[in-house]
Protein backbone atom coordinates (compact mmCIF):
# COMPACT_ATOMS: atom_id res chain seq x y z
CA UNK A 1 0.00 0.00 0.00
CA UNK A 2 0.76 3.66 -0.76
CA UNK A 3 0.91 4.18 3.25
CA UNK A 4 3.86 2.13 3.60
CA UNK A 5 6.03 4.27 1.77
CA UNK A 6 5.87 6.71 4.28
CA UNK A 7 7.67 4.62 6.66
CA UNK A 8 11.45 5.67 5.37
CA UNK A 9 10.50 8.66 6.93
CA UNK A 10 9.92 12.14 5.05
CA UNK A 11 12.63 15.18 5.82
CA UNK A 12 9.70 17.59 4.91
CA UNK A 13 6.06 18.17 4.65
CA UNK A 14 6.26 18.21 1.24
CA UNK A 15 8.29 15.23 0.61
CA UNK A 16 5.38 13.51 2.95
CA UNK A 17 2.34 15.04 0.77
CA UNK A 18 4.04 13.92 -2.59
CA UNK A 19 4.09 10.67 -1.33
CA UNK A 20 0.12 10.83 -0.95
CA UNK A 21 -1.83 10.09 -4.28
CA UNK A 22 -3.59 12.65 -5.90
CA UNK A 23 -6.93 12.12 -4.48
CA UNK A 24 -5.93 11.77 -0.94
CA UNK A 25 -3.33 14.56 -1.00
CA UNK A 26 -6.19 17.56 -1.94
CA UNK A 27 -8.13 16.57 1.77
CA UNK A 28 -4.50 16.77 3.45
CA UNK A 29 -3.46 19.89 1.93
CA UNK A 30 -7.44 21.61 2.24
CA UNK A 31 -6.13 20.50 6.02
CA UNK A 32 -2.88 22.15 6.02
CA UNK A 33 -3.87 24.97 4.77
CA UNK A 34 -6.67 25.36 7.27
CA UNK A 35 -4.08 24.97 10.40
CA UNK A 36 -1.73 27.65 8.60
CA UNK A 37 -4.72 30.18 8.56
CA UNK A 38 -5.56 29.70 12.22
CA UNK A 39 -2.54 29.43 13.46
CA UNK A 40 -0.01 32.40 11.78
CA UNK A 41 3.63 32.02 12.98
CA UNK A 42 3.34 28.33 13.57
CA UNK A 43 6.04 26.42 11.81
CA UNK A 44 5.86 23.89 10.09
CA UNK A 45 7.96 20.42 10.81
CA UNK A 46 8.42 16.04 10.78
CA UNK A 47 7.40 14.45 13.56
CA UNK A 48 6.93 10.91 14.35
CA UNK A 49 6.96 10.82 10.50
CA UNK A 50 3.78 13.01 10.11
CA UNK A 51 3.31 16.55 9.23
CA UNK A 52 2.80 18.90 12.84
CA UNK A 53 3.31 22.34 13.63
CA UNK A 54 4.49 23.45 16.27
CA UNK A 55 4.16 26.72 18.25
CA UNK A 56 5.94 28.75 21.30
CA UNK A 57 8.59 26.05 21.19
CA UNK A 58 5.68 22.98 21.60
CA UNK A 59 4.14 20.49 19.50
CA UNK A 60 0.37 21.99 17.93
CA UNK A 61 -0.73 19.71 16.26
CA UNK A 62 0.43 16.62 13.98
CA UNK A 63 -1.51 15.31 10.61
CA UNK A 64 -1.27 11.86 8.75
CA UNK A 65 -2.71 10.07 5.68
CA UNK A 66 -3.77 6.36 5.99
CA UNK A 67 -5.38 4.36 3.36
CA UNK A 68 -9.12 5.43 4.03
CA UNK A 69 -9.03 8.01 5.79
CA UNK A 70 -6.35 10.88 7.64
CA UNK A 71 -6.40 12.02 11.05
CA UNK A 72 -5.45 15.29 13.24
CA UNK A 73 -3.65 14.66 16.51
CA UNK A 74 -3.95 17.43 18.93
CA UNK A 75 -0.92 16.21 21.34
CA UNK A 76 -3.09 16.09 23.85
CA UNK A 77 -6.13 15.03 25.62
CA UNK A 78 -7.43 18.15 27.15
CA UNK A 79 -8.40 19.82 23.82
CA UNK A 80 -10.44 16.90 23.13
CA UNK A 81 -11.83 16.53 26.90
CA UNK A 82 -13.08 19.99 27.05
CA UNK A 83 -14.94 19.88 23.45
CA UNK A 84 -15.88 16.37 23.58
CA UNK A 85 -19.48 17.36 22.24
CA UNK A 86 -18.14 18.62 19.01
CA UNK A 87 -15.29 16.31 18.75
CA UNK A 88 -17.27 13.48 19.15
CA UNK A 89 -18.52 12.17 15.81
CA UNK A 90 -14.79 12.43 14.66
CA UNK A 91 -12.92 10.73 17.89
CA UNK A 92 -11.31 7.57 17.19
CA UNK A 93 -9.24 6.60 20.40
CA UNK A 94 -8.34 9.00 23.19
CA UNK A 95 -7.47 12.06 21.40
CA UNK A 96 -7.32 11.25 17.72
CA UNK A 97 -9.55 13.18 15.05
CA UNK A 98 -10.96 11.07 11.93
CA UNK A 99 -12.01 12.48 9.25
CA UNK A 100 -12.83 10.48 5.81
CA UNK A 101 -11.63 11.49 2.28
CA UNK A 102 -15.01 11.11 0.91
CA UNK A 103 -16.89 13.58 3.30
CA UNK A 104 -15.78 17.63 2.93
CA UNK A 105 -13.15 18.73 5.95
CA UNK A 106 -15.27 20.07 8.97
CA UNK A 107 -12.96 23.27 8.83
CA UNK A 108 -14.93 24.59 12.21
CA UNK A 109 -13.51 21.39 13.86
CA UNK A 110 -9.72 21.88 12.70
CA UNK A 111 -9.62 26.06 13.97
CA UNK A 112 -11.36 25.23 17.48
CA UNK A 113 -8.51 22.12 18.02
CA UNK A 114 -5.85 24.65 16.48
CA UNK A 115 -6.97 27.87 18.42
CA UNK A 116 -7.24 25.53 21.91
CA UNK A 117 -4.17 24.15 21.23
CA UNK A 118 -2.52 27.76 20.40
CA UNK A 119 -3.85 29.03 23.65
CA UNK A 120 -2.34 25.74 26.09
CA UNK A 121 0.49 26.46 24.25
CA UNK A 122 0.67 29.97 24.80
CA UNK A 123 -0.41 29.57 28.37
CA UNK A 124 2.56 27.04 29.10
CA UNK A 125 4.87 29.53 27.80
CA UNK A 126 8.36 28.93 26.08
CA UNK A 127 10.02 25.38 26.47
CA UNK A 128 13.31 26.27 28.34
CA UNK A 129 15.59 23.52 28.86
CA UNK A 130 16.42 21.82 32.42
CA UNK A 131 20.05 21.28 33.54
CA UNK A 132 20.91 17.77 35.37
CA UNK A 133 21.32 19.12 39.24
CA UNK A 134 24.60 17.73 38.99
CA UNK A 135 25.85 20.42 36.47
CA UNK A 136 25.01 23.32 38.51
CA UNK A 137 24.53 22.06 42.40
CA UNK A 138 20.57 23.02 42.29
CA UNK A 139 17.40 22.61 40.04
CA UNK A 140 16.93 25.89 37.96
CA UNK A 141 16.10 26.71 34.06
CA UNK A 142 18.19 27.92 31.82
CA UNK A 143 18.47 29.70 28.23
CA UNK A 144 19.34 27.36 26.09
CA UNK A 145 22.89 29.36 24.74
CA UNK A 146 23.85 28.35 28.54
CA UNK A 147 23.35 25.14 27.49
CA UNK A 148 24.91 24.90 24.80
CA UNK A 149 28.05 26.61 26.51
CA UNK A 150 27.58 23.66 29.49
CA UNK A 151 27.25 20.74 27.32
CA UNK A 152 30.43 21.43 25.31
CA UNK A 153 32.48 22.28 29.23
CA UNK A 154 30.99 18.64 30.35
CA UNK A 155 31.74 16.87 26.89
CA UNK A 156 35.12 18.44 26.62
CA UNK A 157 35.50 17.46 30.65
CA UNK A 158 34.17 13.68 30.20
CA UNK A 159 36.43 13.04 26.97
CA UNK A 160 39.32 14.55 28.96
CA UNK A 161 38.15 11.99 31.53
CA UNK A 162 37.86 8.90 29.89
CA UNK A 163 40.87 9.57 27.82
CA UNK A 164 42.84 10.02 31.32
CA UNK A 165 40.93 6.36 32.38
CA UNK A 166 42.18 4.39 28.91
CA UNK A 167 46.00 5.92 30.16
CA UNK A 168 45.79 4.80 33.25
CA UNK A 169 44.31 0.95 32.39
CA UNK A 170 47.60 0.33 30.40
Amino acid sequence: MWHDLIVAGPLTVDEYLAKIPPRDRAALQKLRATIKAASPGATEAISYQMPAFNAHGRSLVSYAAFSDHYSLFPMGVSVVNANLGKLAPHLSGKSTIRFSFDKPLPVSIVRLVVKARLAENAAAGPRLALLPRSWHGHSRVVSDRAVVQLWRRFRTDRLLQLSRDVRNRD
